[in-house]
């Protein structure tokens, strides 16, 4: 997606969360993680991190 985004010359940020994995914002994912035997898991402090960031970047694009 990088390699797509810089030949395209896009303005962009990647920002990655270390250790999370997919779900990580759904309070309930480590539970179906463990009930259905897949890498499912919450992680309180990326999902913290990821919404903050979100909120910042729609503040920057969305002005009123």
């Amino acid at each position: 997606m990088q390699k797509d985004f810089d030949a395209a010359k896009a303005d962009y940020k990647v920002i990655t969360y270390p250790g999370a994995v997919h779900a990580f914002t759904n309070p309930e994912a480590t539970a179906l993680g463990e009930k259905f035997k897949l890498p499912l898991k919450y992680d309180a402090n990326a999902d913290q991190q990821s919404k903050a960031e979100a909120a910042k970047l729609f503040a920057a694009t969305l002005k009123n």
